[in-house]
């Protein structure tokens, strides 16, 4: 089970990866097991207007989106969204949006962490790998995902190829892997087995792929 609250009060349920926000107040967590992407408060903060305003702790942990221990697949605000073991989270470097690996439903939403709109930008649901835009493209189960500093994603996934997602349009390509191996080549040349992680450097030309 997971539960929200403060420090050792709050518990997870087989969390997969986390992520801080570029302004380092905060730390994203996807909760695997709970199908929910959580918030863990890093530095006190003062939210709500007027005399409504109060303090959020450091420490806290609450549900950014997603219903504890309800896999399945929507779009929508907070926990009306609902995930289905989601793996990897990057944050983007404006600090508005987190991109989620959906694992269990082979999709890669977006959360809005001023509102919490949950929305898909790539993947049919379909256990497959092919190139396309936006829900047409499909991936299989993603693994690993980072937000380069231009705004692209960049995602590794069970089919051993590493792919990139447009955010400007949508598109989904492949940059490198084809079939399972392992071999050191140019772009579709190349192989993997399994990657895992994927970490894309500053200038978002060069990409660290952990193979498993």
């Amino acid at each position: 089970a997971t539960t929200d609250g403060l420090g050792g009060a709050a518990s997870f349920n087989a969390p997969s990866d986390v992520a801080i926000t570029p302004d380092g107040t905060r730390l994203v967590v996807t909760d695997m097991g709970g199908h929910v992407v959580r918030l863990v408060v890093l530095e006190t903060q003062d939210v709500g207007p007027g005399v409504e305003r109060r303090t959020i702790p450091v420490g806290r942990v609450t549900t950014l989106a997603g219903q504890s221990g309800s896999p399945g697949f929507t779009d929508g605000t907070g926990l009306l969204a609902r995930f289905n073991a989601p793996a990897g989270v990057s944050c983007n470097a404006d600090n508005l949006r987190c991109h989620v690996a959906d694992t269990g439903n082979f999709r890669i939403r977006t959360v809005s962490l001023s509102d919490q709109q949950v929305v898909t930008v790539a993947g049919s649901g379909a256990d497959l790998s092919a190139d396309g835009d936006g829900t047409t493209a499909s991936f299989g189960r993603v693994t690993g995902i980072d937000a380069a500093q231009h705004g692209d994603i960049a995602l590794v996934s069970e089919h051993h190829r590493i792919r990139i997602v447009d955010l400007d349009n949508g598109n989904v390509h492949t940059v490198a892997g084809s079939a399972q191996g392992m071999a050191d080549h140019t772009g579709t040349l190349a192989m993997f087995s399994e990657p895992l992680h994927v970490s894309v450097s500053p200038d978002a030309y060069t990409a660290l792929v952990t193979d498993a």
